[in-house]
């Protein structure tokens, strides 16, 4: 039967890197709820933050990698480490994430009325820096939604953002992971491809919204405007290296992949700045994706 608070389910699975600030601010209002467990992973820390937990006397399980995990390796540790538990969701934040508990708790029953197999919830995301827009990723690309949310109470979907997502943990537990691999980048449009070959649905919870502060910077070229990620130039390469890695691997993604690398590569043509660097990077990507090459390079 289940628990009397779906929080007793989950696992709050929180990723950083060297933002103690911002994991102490996001813990502070939700370390004392009754989550079946929260998980902390970071990576080359300087024990700031492991120090501050351990004297606030949060119960918190806090792990330092000694080596840089990026985003991708920093999920794959969460996950794994959420499903040594008994719980049966892991809800991933970013540091810099903004979450309520009663979202994660609507998360939790949507989940438990969709159709099994289950992979993952994902909320309705508004992009507090793309203009309020209402978003989440769907079959053979994304919708926007800058008004009313659907009316449906939830819809099948192939992958959205791992911030503020809620993972089934049987993917898991069978070892469906996120690639560690990738470094940064795609992962969770990686792990959404792992889901589906591996028979488990996604789906978005319509009625639940969630603030994504994602960066977006506006752009305009005479009357044509477009909202554009800020990513710092280095980003350029992993970007593209790991979608060339995903569509070797995962046919199912080979469209979207190269799709995307000929939005992006258009993007820096018209739009970003520090053109030749990035596109410098990008060609780079290029080539090492094609040589299967992965993990941390030089950059940052």
């Amino acid at each position: 039967m289940p628990s009397s608070d779906p929080l007793e389910r989950v696992v709050l699975a929180v990723a950083t890197f060297r933002a103690v600030d911002s994991v102490v601010a996001l813990l502070e209002p939700l370390a004392e709820l009754p989550f079946g467990q929260i998980v902390v992973v970071d990576s080359l820390a300087d024990g700031r933050l492991e120090d501050l937990i351990r004297r606030r006397g949060w119960r918190v399980r806090y792990e330092n990698a000694s080596t840089n995990l990026g985003s991708a390796g920093n999920l794959a540790r969460r996950l794994q480490t959420a499903a040594s538990t008994s719980c049966q969701f892991a809800f991933a934040i970013n540091h810099d994430g903004t979450v309520g508990p009663e979202t994660i708790r609507s998360l939790v029953r949507v989940a438990d009325q969709v159709p099994r197999p289950l992979g993952a919830i994902y909320p309705l995301r508004r992009y507090v820096h793309r203009g309020g827009s209402l978003r989440s990723a769907s079959q053979g690309g994304a919708f926007h939604r800058s008004g009313a949310q659907p009316r449906t109470k939830f819809t099948r979907t192939a992958w959205s953002s791992s911030n503020g997502a809620l993972y089934a943990l049987a993917p898991v537990r069978k070892a469906v992971l996120p690639e560690a691999r990738l470094w940064m980048g795609w992962e969770d449009l990686g792990y959404g491809a792992a889901l589906e070959s591996g028979g488990y649905a996604q789906y978005v919870a319509n009625q639940v919204v969630m603030d994504d502060p994602y960066e977006y910077v506006l752009k305009r070229i005479g009357p044509w405007q477009r909202y554009i990620t800020q990513k710092p130039t280095w980003y350029q390469y992993y970007s593209v290296r790991n979608l060339i890695l995903l569509a070797q691997n995962e046919p199912r993604l080979r469209k979207v992949a190269f799709q995307k690398i000929a939005v992006e590569l258009g993007m820096v043509a018209l739009l970003r700045d520090q053109k030749l660097e990035r596109l410098g990077l990008a060609a780079r990507g290029l080539l090492d994706g094609a040589l299967q090459r992965s993990g941390k390079w030089v950059k940052p």
